[in-house]
Formats: C-alpha cells, structure tokens, sequence
C-alpha cells in the first residue's frame, strides 16, 4: 500500500508504504507522486518505511536510483527523512543512500517521527501539524 500527500504551503511531501516494497512498488510511488499536477522537485519530504518489507536486490536499487535520475525528480537540492523501525529497513536504505549519494538529494534515515521533521523543517510552528498528518496517513 502507498499513500501520499503534499503540502504546497510548506513545501513538504508526505509519503507512506506498508506491506511488500518492490521495485515497481518504489516506481509507480515515485511515478504518482511526479504526476501530481502540485508536483515540485524542490519540495522536501518525509517517507515512512515503518510497515514495510524491503524485496530488493542491490540492482534493483541501482535501477530505482537511476529512474529517479531519469524522471528528473532528483534536479533540485532537498531533503528527504527516511523512517524505519527495524535493523533490515536501515540497511536497505543505506544501500539506496550509497547509490544516491552523487544526486542532488540529500536523504538521511530516521528512526524517530521527531527526529526525521527537526532534519526536514526549521519552522517549529510546522512540527504538530506534521507530526499529526504522519500519524493520520498511518491510520487510513
């Protein structure tokens, strides 16, 4: 499952994934959120891994990076918090920030929902109301 939102008077995405992640999972994600008619390459985001399985191999994620590249959703510099909530989801996510590392997107993984907003957002007036639409996209 994926579901995702953005928040143009922030400048923030909010992206979540439960159950199996894959990589046409991880395309067609990115491929919605690209042809959101809000779409902007420069707005930060969250993303939260905490429900999911990681089903990649090293290659795939050298395929995932390389789409992204390709779709140009890496052409502007920004931040990206990535939440996990076990050792298997850190170590994927690692790999990914290995092979992401000459994009101009700056990833940075999280273990905590306070943790990956603070890294994002500087505007502490922001903070509830993110922490609250995290925990809303965790309930649908």
């Amino acid at each position: 499952m994926f579901w995702h939102k953005i928040i143009p008077e922030i400048n923030l995405y909010l992206q979540y994934f439960q159950g199996e992640f894959k990589l046409d999972s991880a395309i067609n994600a990115m491929a919605a959120v690209i042809n959101e008619p809000q779409y902007n390459s420069g707005y930060n985001s969250i993303i939260d891994f905490r429900d999911t399985s990681f089903v990649f191999t090293e290659a795939e994620i050298q395929q995932f990076v390389s789409f992204i590249v390709k779709a140009n959703a890496a052409e502007k510099r920004r931040k990206v918090s990535l939440l996990t909530s076990n050792p298997n989801q850190v170590f994927y996510l690692s790999l990914f920030t290995h092979f992401a590392q000459n994009i101009k997107v700056n990833y940075n993984i999280f273990s905590t929902v306070d943790a990956a907003i603070e890294w994002i957002e500087t505007d502490k007036i922001n903070f509830q109301f993110i922490k609250d639409e995290i925990r809303l996209i965790r309930s649908t």
